[in-house]
């Protein structure tokens, strides 16, 4: 397993794991509550998943720019940010559809954590200082944006006046 985990094919690996955390998405959606409850399952995935994917992007250039370290194309980089998303989508998932409701939030976290600090390491080929690093990134980026650039954001967008109901320059009799 391990050998296959380190493969020279640095597409072969991401997208592996990428198709077997969508179908096993999907599945336990099906199990659950048939075609259209997988449909649905499968439909919050893709939306979680382009939500976290520039948020991962964005980390590992930031990373990269710290470490002066070269993560490898943004073919390869978004493969593996997406691969990392998905499997711990599928992990989020499973453990709500086997464990029950959200009582066992916390305990989906911790795991998510801990996958999430193995696949970067896997995947990216970092140390344990870089990998940390790179996981506070991940954590303060989100909350950064969301508390900090986004209502400044919002409150930049409410205080300009849409061009449309701009005054009118007074036009004077032309000569």
């Amino acid at each position: 397993m391990s050998i296959w985990l380190k493969s020279t094919s640095h597409y072969k690996v991401p997208f592996a794991i990428i198709l077997a955390s969508l179908g096993a998405i999907f599945g336990m959606g099906y199990m659950q509550g048939g075609e259209q409850a997988a449909q649905g399952v499968l439909d919050y995935a893709v939306r979680q998943i382009a939500f976290q994917f520039p948020i991962g992007i964005l980390v590992i250039f930031i990373a990269s720019r710290f470490f002066e370290f070269d993560f490898g194309t943004i073919t390869t980089i978004s493969l593996k940010v997406l691969a990392i998303s998905a499997l711990c989508l599928a992990i989020s998932v499973a453990m709500f559809v086997f464990a029950g409701q959200s009582e066992t939030s916390l305990i989906t976290a911790a795991i998510n954590f801990v996958v999430f600090l193995f696949m970067v390491m896997i995947l990216f080929g970092t140390s344990g200082l870089e990998t940390w690093i790179i996981a506070a990134l991940s954590i303060a980026l989100p909350y950064g944006l969301n508390h900090y650039v986004y209502p400044m954001v919002k409150a930049q967008m409410q205080n300009q006046a849409p061009a449309a109901a701009a005054p009118a320059r007074p036009r004077g009799k032309r000569r």
